[in-house]
């Protein structure tokens, strides 16, 4: 049991950094929207881009939300 709780805590992982990049991007195109014409890199100061980079770290996070719930309540089963 200790061995599949292993695993499944390697899966967990596995998924989460895959999903990072996802809210990374969130992140900076959410700045370049606050930043008013002043980020740190000059795309961030283009609002279409801010956009681009925003829905693409959500539909990671969307598909990284999707792979790790199931992950999560088998976690759970097992806890049991």
């Amino acid at each position: 049991m200790s061995d599949e709780l292993s695993e499944l805590d390697k899966q967990i992982t596995r998924v989460q950094l895959v999903g990072l990049p996802g809210w990374v991007a969130i992140g900076l195109g959410l700045y370049g929207f606050l930043s008013e014409g002043d980020a740190f890199i000059s795309p961030l100061n283009n609002d279409s881009f801010c956009i681009a980079i925003v829905l693409i770290g959500a539909y990671i996070a969307i598909w990284e939300f999707r792979k790790i719930l199931p992950l999560f309540k088998q976690r759970k089963k097992l806890d049991r």
